[in-house]
């Protein structure tokens, strides 16, 4: 069975500077691309070069730019992840939102940010 092509697939193209597949904007779109390259400090002024024309340019042709400025050599793009303290203000606005089904999530982050804080006090 063939392995399907992802967004790593494109990133490490640029990265080893050899094409393996053809680009495709549906698997890895351009602001996708940047989003990951950007976590890379020495690649940010490069990202933000391009970054003004994001949504200006064809994705091919920012992935071109990529393919040509990003320097050859492997890379650790650190994926961010969520927060245990996210995870656990979701739990918390559902139970709210149990208790009293009128409040918006905006007004559940409200109240238990407040509570958290007096709370600190």
């Amino acid at each position: 069975m063939p392995k399907k092509d992802t967004l790593f697939t494109f990133l490490n193209q640029i990265q080893n500077k050899r094409r393996t597949v053809p680009y495709d904007k549906k698997i890895a779109n351009a602001y996708m691309i940047s989003m990951w390259l950007s976590h890379d400090k020495a690649l940010i002024n490069k990202v933000n070069d391009i970054n003004k024309y994001q949504f200006i340019l064809p994705d091919e042709v920012i992935y071109e730019y990529y393919m040509s400025a990003v320097p050859q050599g492997k890379r650790y793009l650190k994926w961010v992840k969520k927060r245990k303290e996210d995870v656990q203000m979701k739990k918390r606005i559902t139970k709210l939102q149990d208790h009293n089904p009128t409040l918006s999530v905006r007004e559940c982050k409200m109240i238990l940010t407040y509570l958290m804080n007096r709370k600190k006090t």
